[in-house]
C-alpha cells in the first residue's frame, strides 16, 4: 500500500477500552496513552443540541491560516489554533476543509483517500475513529455539523452514522479480546516521505503498547478479510516464521523487506 502526501508519522495505537491523545510538543506528532476509557458520551451531548449546520461548501471556504475547519465523522471543528500542524504545506493539511474520515485509519493520504465513506471499516477502526472524534473535542473548538454522510439537512444522525455506532458499540462489547490482539500484535509506526516513499517499522512504543521486545513489520490480516494493518511481530512466538512464501496464518511478509528488520520501505507495494 503506497501512502502520498505530506510528510507524515502516524503512531497507529488504538488501545481499545483507554486511550488519551495529546500532543508531543516536540515533534507535532499525535501519540495515544492506554489510560483511559473513551467517552462516547461526549459525542451524545452534542448530538443532544441544536448546533449549527454547514454545508460541503461552507467548510470548504475555512482552509486559510486565518480560519481552519477541520471535519470528521460529520462533526466539524475550528483547528486555527494548531495550524502548525493544519496549514498549508504542513503534515495534516489535507485533512482541513472536508470530512476526511476515512484517512484516520487508512493512511492514505491522496485526494481519493480523504473521504467520509468508512463502509467496510473493522470494528477497531470504528473504535479508533471514535478516539479521534474523542481528541477533537476535548483539544479544538467544535463548530457544528456537516451536512452529508452522517447527518441531514435538519442535524438528524442518519442512517449512516446510526450502523457506525452499532459497529462501534459490537466493537466495544468485543474490546478484551480486540485488546489481546493489539498487545500480542502491537500497530507498526508508518511514515512517508516523497523522497523515500513508505517505511513501516516498530519499537518497544509502537502503537502505543510498552513492552520489552520491538519485533519487526508484518501485514497482519484479519479474519476474512483481505485487507490488512501493519503489526509488529515478535519472532519468539510460537508460530512465527522466516518463511517468505506467501500468507502464514493471519501473518504475510512486506515485499523487499529483510525479515529480521525491524524496519523497512514498502514503496508502491499493492495486494
Amino acid at each position: 500500500m503506497l501512502i502520498k502526501g505530506a510528510i507524515l508519522i502516524v503512531v497507529l495505537s488504538t488501545c481499545i477500552y483507554y486511550i488519551k491523545h495529546q500532543y508531543s510538543t516536540s515533534t507535532g506528532d499525535f501519540t495515544s496513552e492506554n489510560k483511559h476509557k473513551s467517552n462516547s458520551s461526549s459525542h451524545e451531548d452534542i448530538d443532544a443540541v441544536k448546533v449549527q449546520l454547514l454545508s460541503k461548501e461552507e467548510v470548504a471556504e475555512y482552509v486559510t491560516e486565518e480560519k481552519l475547519y477541520l471535519c470528521i465523522l460529520g462533526h466539524v471543528f475550528d483547528v486555527t489554533k494548531g495550524k502548525g500542524y493544519y496549514k498549508k504545506g504542513e503534515t495534516y493539511h489535507g485533512f482541513v476543509g472536508r470530512d476526511g474520515t476515512r484517512a484516520f485509519v487508512s493512511g492514505n493520504f491522496t485526494d481519493e483517500g480523504f473521504t467520509d465513506d468508512i463502509d467496510n471499516i473493522t470494528g477497531a477502526e470504528a473504535v479508533e475513529l471514535n478516539n479521534w472524534l474523542d481528541f477533537y473535542q476535548t483539544n479544538y473548538v467544535f463548530k457544528g455539523k456537516l451536512i452529508g454522510r452522517f447527518f441531514d439537512p435538519n442535524g438528524t444522525p442518519t442512517k449512516y452514522w446510526h450502523e457506525f455506532q452499532t459497529k462501534l458499540k459490537q466493537a466495544e462489547e468485543g474490546s478484551e479480546e480486540m485488546l489481546q490482539e493489539k498487545m500480542k500484535y502491537p500497530p507498526c509506526n508508518i511514515a512517508w516521505s516523497q523522497d523515500e516513499g513508505t517505511r513501516v517499522w516498530c519499537s518497544t512504543k509502537s502503537g502505543g503498547i510498552e513492552r520489552d521486545w520491538a519485533g519487526v513489520p508484518r501485514k497482519f490480516y484479519q479474519v476474512g478479510a483481505e485487507s490488512y494493518r501493519c503489526a509488529c511481530v515478535n519472532l519468539d512466538t510460537k508460530g512465527v516464521t522466516l518463511d517468505t512464501s506467501g500468507r502464514q496464518g493471519n501473518l504475510a511478509q512486506y515485499d523487499n523487506c529483510d525479515p529480521r528488520a525491524s524496519s523497512c520501505y514498502v514503496v508502491n507495494e499493492e495486494d
